[in-house]
């Protein structure tokens, strides 16, 4: 009798930082604000925010650095929402 073989389920890509534009906004930043402080251009932050690139760990802790916050908190957390959870410690 023949193996079955089963799908090979390919992991998806994590594309931009959706989060992103939420956080921006949450701390007051534009674009170019965002930009200068994480030492990137502004074409890049539109990218990102806008899931037209994929990010690296390198940039996502510039930005979390540029915007006072940690890195997990720009990928699952939406500052916007009041009962968003911030951390479970």
């Amino acid at each position: 009798m023949p193996k079955k073989i089963l799908p090979y389920l390919k992991r998806p890509k994590v594309t931009g930082l959706p989060l992103l534009k939420q956080w921006r906004a949450y701390r007051g930043l534009t674009q170019e604000q965002l930009a200068e402080r994480a030492g990137m251009s502004t074409g890049n932050i539109s990218q990102l925010e806008n899931s037209k690139i994929h990010y690296s760990q390198p940039g996502l802790q510039a930005l979390a650095e540029a915007l006072n916050c940690e890195p997990s908190h720009i990928l699952n957390v939406d500052p916007t929402k009041d009962d968003a959870i911030w951390t479970l410690w």
